[in-house]
């Protein structure tokens, strides 16, 4: 079984969210219960022809993201 390190950062008095390695990601560690499912998730994801991929600048997806479900 593959053993995944969680990392949280200290600096001062600001502590950073539990973070878990997975294939080189820090992933937050809220993000799943099991790492070895996401890890063979992410592994053997295929893409399909007919896929489409939005990618926006930081911070911009939300207004993205509304205008594409809420049609406003």
């Amino acid at each position: 079984m593959t053993s995944f390190p969680v990392f949280q950062v200290t600096e001062g008095e600001w502590t950073s969210q539990k973070l878990i390695d997975v294939l080189g990601l820090k992933i937050p560690a809220d993000f799943t219960s099991d790492p070895q499912l996401l890890c063979d998730f992410i592994t053997n994801f295929q893409t399909r022809p007919d896929d489409v991929f939005v990618v926006t600048y930081p911070k911009s997806g939300e207004v993205i993201y509304h205008k594409a479900y809420n049609r406003s």
